[in-house]
């Protein structure tokens, strides 16, 4: 009680605001990290592969070049063994699937 009177009185609104405000931060940045190591157990490559409809050993590239450059870059990953699966210009004129 008497260092209480000594230090003043912590129940001001600016104390209270502050360590609320950092119970906040601390717990939201606990969440933030207990969620990141929780997520790495989940299968991430699985879970993608399933999304993505591929196989074991299958890769989805999604390569965005210049309209010269597309011959190219077909023709590199042709010799690779890919696929080209589907060309649209919609909404980015230059993003390819391959």
């Amino acid at each position: 009680m008497a260092l209480a009177g000594y230090y003043g009185d912590h129940s001001d609104p600016l104390s209270s605001l502050t360590a609320y405000g950092l119970g906040f931060m601390i717990g939201g940045f606990g969440g933030w990290f207990l969620g990141a190591l929780s997520g790495t157990r989940l299968l991430r490559p699985r879970l993608a592969r399933h999304a993505a409809l591929l196989a074991q050993g299958e890769i989805l590239m999604i390569v965005g070049c210049k309209s010269s450059e597309k011959d190219k870059v077909k023709t590199l990953l042709y010799g690779k063994g890919g696929v080209g699966i589907e060309e649209h210009g919609d909404f980015l004129p230059h993003l390819r699937w391959i």
